[in-house]
């Protein structure tokens, strides 16, 4: 199979184009062959040798944690799918040591869920990384219909699913935006809008003076504080920014929020919710531009520009 790999840590120009052993797979494993996938900051990290999995790394590394595809073939003891197969899955990278910047994937069933002919390939390998990261952001927080939420990324790839999941789930959602951005984030589920050139607490503290019932930090550094800072006492704080946790500061104990770090566990439970509200048209990814797989490389470099909030996907020919 042709697959983008890396040899060793760098800038983009580490990524090549080559062509590896296909896959086999395994007990309970199924065989993908990946029509799309999708480039997410953790990808980034790796590459640059800034993120790096508990276990041993190994080269050639393939990078890559989203993918939609087709089943090409299947383990024993997969009885769910079978060939023909459209799917959109997840393989957690590179602890798996299995990326999907290829042409086949083989990932356990468990984290693989069958696609309706009505959402196409690039449309799926958008969801599963940021989406599944946003559903379990949202659920961390235990709020209930009504209750207001601040999310202080609302155009970026988590914060996008995030904000819309919010809003599936009859939550209302704050967010800090500028105001030509306005309008497409509400597209996005914001319901309100705070100035983004003050402090965000002062900001949404002028909507509600008594704070938001929880919030998702999607940004880290000082947003974060602010961010924690516009919780009401009692409330609920997730963050996918584990690093910018530190205690003291803003996050002590007589304010009785706990921080919750968010870390993505893939499984099949909300990969399907998220596929569900896909094939209903209340969920959306937002993409920015599409690449073959080997410009997966120009792909990286995009990524690395400021200010890029929408997605990018690799489309094998």
């Amino acid at each position: 199979m042709k697959a983008i790999v890396l040899d060793h840590y760098g800038t983009p120009d580490v990524l090549y184009l080559t062509e590896m052993p296909d896959p086999v797979p395994g007990t309970n494993e199924v065989l993908v062959r990946v029509y799309a996938s999708s480039v997410n900051p953790i990808d980034i990290g790796v590459r640059q040798g800034r993120v790096l999995s508990s276990e041993p790394h190994r080269f050639p590394m393939i990078l890559g944690w989203d993918a939609a595809g087709i089943v090409e073939d299947v383990g024993d003891g997969v009885t769910d799918f079978v060939g023909g197969d459209r799917v959109v899955l997840i393989s957690k990278q590179p602890s798996s040591g299995r990326g999907t910047h290829a042409e086949l994937v083989a990932v356990p069933s468990t984290q693989i869920v069958k696609l309706p002919e009505t959402i196409n390939f690039v449309t799926a390998a958008a969801i599963p990384l940021a989406g599944i990261t946003a559903l379990q952001a949202v659920k961390a927080l235990s709020l209930s219909p009504g209750q207001l939420i601040l999310i202080n990324n609302p155009l970026g790839a988590v914060g996008g699913f995030a904000s819309q999941i919010a809003r599936q789930l009859g939550l209302k959602v704050i967010s800090p935006i500028s105001p030509h951005l306005a309008e497409e984030a509400c597209t996005q589920g914001v319901e309100w809008a705070v100035p983004v050139d003050q402090s965000l607490n002062n900001a949404v503290r002028e909507v509600v003076p008594e704070g938001v019932d929880g919030a998702i930090d999607l940004v880290g550094a000082d947003i974060a504080h602010q961010t924690f800072s516009a919780v009401k006492n009692g409330g609920a704080y997730t963050t996918v920014l584990p690093e910018w946790w530190k205690p003291g500061g803003p996050y002590t104990e007589d304010r009785a929020i706990k921080p919750i770090v968010v870390e993505n566990k893939p499984n099949q439970a909300d990969l399907s919710k998220l596929v569900e509200w896909l094939n209903l048209g209340v969920l959306s990814p937002r993409i920015e531009q599409t690449f073959s797989l080997a410009q997966t490389a120009e792909a990286h470099r995009l990524h690395e520009k400021p200010g890029l909030t929408r997605k990018l996907i690799i489309e094998n020919a």
